[in-house]
């Protein structure tokens, strides 16, 4: 398991996604889905040999009549890590059509929704994921695409989750590339980019970056505030798990 704990002053994620436009996440060729490598990053897994155990099969249905199964599982050795479900397997026709595993685990979105679908045109659809959130570490975004009999993954990168939506102007995802950082007077001290993950005329899109992330959200709070308010959520977890002291941010 990663480890859980780290000091204010590494708040800041190093990797930086390079986007400068705005561009699809993937395309439909055919009968064959086509994305961008670039935003695919290698998923790391170590539980080859390991039984797992069912956490969710829930049923897709998409508007052209087309219907998929999703199951996901956790791994038994895994089940006190943070993380929901491990392995995502895709089915059609009572066949597996895809499948995909990480050790480091994807979280339900809240209580009733444990993953995002978003129906798009030629009869495609797109499942986001969210990664579970580490602390120092942004959670990743997983997009599957599905079409007619088949799933690729098109998207895989570390991000924080800003805000989504769906509603009737279609779905959006806000996204920010790192944490902020702050010193001890809780002034921000590094700048954050925003980038976006949005609905658009039966496709989806990907974008950004769009500036600067709003600085001084946390300016009146003190940095053990801050440190509470974005990991104290985590800590407690693994206190109530594991047992022992909340460590000090001073350590």
């Amino acid at each position: 398991m990663k480890r859980m704990i780290c000091t204010l002053g590494i708040f800041l994620y190093a990797g930086v996604v390079c986007a400068q436009q705005e561009e699809h996440v993937f395309v439909i060729e055919g009968d064959s889905i086509r994305c961008n490598s670039e935003y695919v990053e290698p998923l790391y897994f170590d539980y080859q040999d390991e039984e797992c155990s069912l956490y969710k099969t829930i049923p897709v249905r998409l508007g052209n009549g087309v219907a998929y199964v999703v199951n996901l599982y956790n791994y038994d050795v895994a089940q006190r890590d943070g993380g929901d479900f491990r392995m995502i397997e895709v089915m059609m026709n009572e066949r597996p059509v895809f499948c995909l595993k990480q050790s480091d685990g994807w979280v339900s979105l809240d209580d009733s929704t444990c993953f995002d679908v978003v129906p798009l045109a030629e009869g495609s659809a797109a499942l986001l994921f969210k990664g579970f959130p580490y602390p120092c570490e942004p959670e990743l975004l997983t997009i599957i695409a599905l079409h007619k009999d088949g799933a690729k993954l098109v998207f895989n990168k570390h991000f924080v989750w800003a805000a989504r939506e769906k509603g009737r102007e279609g779905y959006s995802l806000v996204l920010h590339d790192g944490f902020a950082k702050y010193g001890a007077d809780g002034e921000q001290l590094n700048q954050v980019a925003k980038y976006k993950v949005w609905e658009e005329h039966g496709t989806l899109m990907f974008g950004g970056s769009y500036g600067e992330v709003v600085k001084g959200a946390y300016n009146n709070m003190t940095a053990e505030e801050v440190f509470d308010l974005l990991f104290g959520g985590q800590i407690r977890y693994l206190q109530e798990t594991f047992g022992g002291e909340l460590p000090s941010i001073n350590e």
